[in-house]
C-alpha cells in the first residue's frame, strides 16, 4: 500500500476543498476505535485492507472503468499508462481497533489481475463489540 494513503488517512494529506475534509473524517474515525498514527496502527490498517480483496463477498458494487492513453510516456518500453483510471471494485469490511470498530467502504482499481487502493470512506463507528456493526451486521 502506498506510503501516501496513510498521510491521507490521517488527516495529513494535500490541503485542497475535498482532501482536507475527508482527511480529517478518517483520522477522527480512525481515533475513535483507538488508531494514532504510529507504525503499529499503520501495520494494523495495512494487514486488514491486505485481507480486504482477497475476500470475494465483500463486493458490493464494480465499474468497468475508462481507459484512455498518454502516448509516449514509456515509449522505450512501449508502455502507455492510463489516465482515466480502469476497472473498480467496492468492498466494505469491518476495522478492528483496540476502541471499537468501523465499517470501511474500500475502493480498489483492477489491473492485470492486481488491486490497488484508490479510496477508503469510513461508514460508522461502533465503540462496543455489540453496537450498531456488531455480530448481526
Amino acid at each position: 500500500m502506498e506510503v501516501n494513503k496513510f498521510k491521507y488517512f490521517f488527516g495529513k494529506a494535500k490541503p485542497d476543498a475535498h482532501n482536507t475534509p475527508r482527511g480529517i473524517q478518517n483520522k477522527s474515525e480512525l481515533e475513535k476505535i483507538g488508531f494514532e498514527d504510529t507504525e503499529e496502527s499503520r501495520a494494523d490498517i495495512r494487514a486488514h485492507l491486505e485481507r480486504v480483496p482477497e475476500d470475494p463477498s465483500n463486493i458490493i458494487s464494480t465499474s468497468p472503468g475508462r481507459e484512455g492513453f498518454k502516448p509516449g510516456k514509456h515509449p522505450q518500453n512501449s508502455v502507455f499508462e492510463g489516465y482515466w483510471g480502469g476497472a473498480t471494485e467496492t468492498r466494505k469490511s469491518i476495522l478492528f481497533g483496540p476502541k471499537g470498530q468501523i465499517l470501511l467502504e474500500s475502493t480498489w482499481e483492477v489491473r492485470y489481475g492486481t488491486r490497488r487502493l484508490t479510496t477508503i470512506i469510513p461508514k460508522g463507528t461502533s465503540m462496543t463489540a455489540h453496537g450498531p456493526l456488531g455480530p448481526n451486521l
